[in-house]
């Protein structure tokens, strides 16, 4: 068979056969594991607010044991 436009990329294979519609895909998580998911993902975004609000006061204490400035410290 010679490859032409109409030539399908992909050739059927036997796992085919079990046809998946378009919205399996949202149902892939339970209800239960999408809230964690999203829990996590927003812990995790405001995990670097939390981690600078703990540094920044402490710049200046820093930067008198090192003897230096803040802002070579920042």
């Amino acid at each position: 068979m010679e490859p032409n436009e109409e030539t399908p990329l992909l050739t059927p294979t036997l796992n085919d056969e079990r046809k998946t519609k378009p919205d399996d895909v949202y149902n892939r998580f339970n209800s239960q594991e999408k809230k964690l998911i999203v829990a996590l993902v927003s812990w995790y975004g405001l995990m670097p607010f939390f981690v600078s609000g703990c540094f920044v006061p402490s710049v200046p204490q820093i930067a008198r044991d090192l003897e230096s400035t803040a802002t070579t410290i920042r």
